[in-house]
């Protein structure tokens, strides 16, 4: 079917460019006085018009292509679902290896690797690459904006480098800190799932293959602060910069900090931005999302910038990139726009029309690039009646735009037994989970990882054994108590009127996804976009 789309849209293409000058022909029959009989050829600009619009419906069709290509490949093999690599022990030392003699500064070295998630960028010191994504402007606190050069309104999220080896044995240098995550993989497999904490400072993170010398693709994935440094190898190997991926992809994910990961165990790693890249075959997701902010909300007292001031910033801050290089465009926002904005309270239909104008902005800055639209999150909202009535808007809206190289993602839409084609709400409930700072052994009372984040208001705790108990949990106290005794892990969740998918899928801030979370928005956007590319 889509062979024959694309066939037929390009001949639609050909018959207006055909249209352009049987036209022209046909003004110069009638028009004898001014030009006889003489067939006038187009204009310039008439041929200028018809050749640019058939470029671009070549360019789109092109691009569609390859991402219908990349799908197809990552539904067959990809991270996050394959087997862990084999043949391989992974450790995080304080020091290095004296024995790998071949070194790799990254700055000094950066044609030698392929980098994605932001502009790979070298300090002043040259002792790290950063990755710039994201710009908080008009404010001055972005998370690695005290980096010089780095201009001051400058984030980090999701990065990864990877390099070609035969070595066999491979050290990694990654700037960290002891409460930052990282993972590796080898040839597309991870070496663990499980994500690695850092060290203070410098991770020394050592893969040994046992003697096996082979070529190899590694790739390390990080998160924001994080620095790239460099790698080691023995002395008789080398590195080089890996093969491109089949189809390179770029995507930008827009939003808010749902988007940027937040709430995850690593924003960058885990980010569902992320996730859902490696389910779809995306070489290179950005996550220019920028926190607190929506399609109207500015983050009003962060003083940072509504969705519309962020486009134009968004291949300055990501300048190794020009529109041409922008496969798709995600934009997920709406959640910061619920709530009173600067003491407005804006309808679902006002919030409509101001991201129906960023959706026209990002066309006309990257008109080849496929739009993804996604209905807004719930969180712990239920999803409630104004979560629907700002889905209802958006969905009219985007129908009313019609354009043609986009779809449309319901993620908040009425419950399956009120419409036809049986759509969820991939959030569900007002629970969110629960940390308690240990185990529970026989326990009627409990402290908190951090201060409960949720109103004052009497909960249902449900706890790791499936037992229940009714608490008063207070905004801003650690402390809990309940009656009966509880011998459960410390993880648990806390709801007020409904249970749901928010249980396990909203993290104790209750406000963004936990790690579960995460991943149930990736596969669930996974399964849209999939649906979406093959009804283009």
């Amino acid at each position: 079917m889509s062979y024959y789309r694309t066939f037929q849209r390009a001949l639609t293409n050909a018959l207006l460019i055909i249209g352009l000058v049987s036209t022209t022909v046909a003004q110069a029959q009638v028009d004898t006085v001014a030009r006889g009989l003489a067939l006038a050829p187009p204009t310039q600009a008439q041929l200028e018009a018809g050749g640019l619009r058939a470029a671009l419906a070549s360019s789109w069709f092109a691009r569609l292509s390859k991402l219908q290509r990349a799908a197809a490949r990552a539904a067959a093999f990809n991270p996050e679902d394959a087997p862990v690599a084999t043949g391989v022990t992974m450790t995080v030392n304080a020091a290095t290896d004296s024995s790998l003699q071949m070194s790799y500064l990254a700055s000094a070295n950066i044609p030698l690797f392929r980098f994605a998630g932001g502009k790979p960028t070298a300090n002043n010191s040259g002792s790290g690459i950063y990755f710039p994504v994201s710009s908080v402007a008009p404010a001055t606190n972005g998370n690695i904006g005290s980096i010089a050069p780095l201009p001051t309104d400058a984030s980090a999220w999701g990065w990864k480098a990877a390099f070609g080896t035969d070595s066999e044995k491979v050290e990694i240098r990654l700037g960290t800190s002891v409460g930052s995550r990282f993972r590796v993989s080898v040839d597309g497999r991870y070496v663990t799932k499980a994500l690695t904490p850092g060290l203070d400072f410098i991770a020394y993170i050592v893969l040994d293959f046992s003697g096996v010398k082979a070529p190899r693709t590694i790739t390390i994935e990080a998160s924001d602060t994080n620095a790239f440094r460099g790698v080691s190898v023995v002395a008789n190997s080398l590195i080089w910069r890996p093969e491109p991926d089949a189809d390179r992809i770029v995507v930008l994910a827009t939003g808010d900090s749902y988007s940027e990961g937040q709430g995850a165990t690593s924003p960058g790693v885990l980010a569902w931005t992320q996730i859902l890249g490696r389910l779809m075959g995306w070489s290179d997701v950005r996550q220019v999302a920028v926190g607190g902010t929506g399609y109207l909300n500015p983050a009003t007292g962060l003083g940072r910038s509504r969705i519309r001031n962020q486009i134009p910033r968004w291949l300055s801050i990501n300048s190794d990139l020009t529109a041409s290089d922008v496969d798709g465009i995600m934009f997920a926002g709406g959640y910061n726009d619920y709530s009173t904005i600067g003491g407005i309270d804006y309808t679902p239909n006002e919030i409509a029309d101001e991201a129906f104008y960023d959706w026209k902005l990002a066309r006309a800055a990257f008109p080849n690039a496929l739009i993804m639209v996604y209905g807004p999150f719930s969180g712990t909202r239920g999803p409630d009646q104004r979560t629907r009535d700002m889905e209802s808007a958006l969905a009219a809206k985007y129908l009313a735009w019609g354009d043609k190289n986009s779809f449309y993602i319901p993620v908040s839409p009425v419950p399956a037994g009120n419409n036809s084609d049986g759509r969820t709400s991939w959030f569900s409930g007002n629970a969110a989970q629960l940390i308690f700072s240990g185990a529970l052994s026989g326990a009627t009372n409990g402290t908190l990882a951090r201060s409960f984040q949720g109103t004052t208001a009497s909960y249902t705790i449900v706890f790791s054994d499936g037992s229940t108990r009714s608490a008063t949990l207070t905004s801003g106290s650690t402390a809990v108590s309940w009656s009966g005794a509880v011998t459960a892990t410390a993880t648990a969740a806390a709801y007020f009127t409904a249970r749901g998918t928010s249980e396990y899928a909203v993290s104790d801030d209750r406000v963004h996804p936990s790690d579960a979370g995460h991943s149930l928005i990736a596969r669930r956007a996974a399964s849209a976009v999939r649906a979406g590319l093959s009804r283009l």
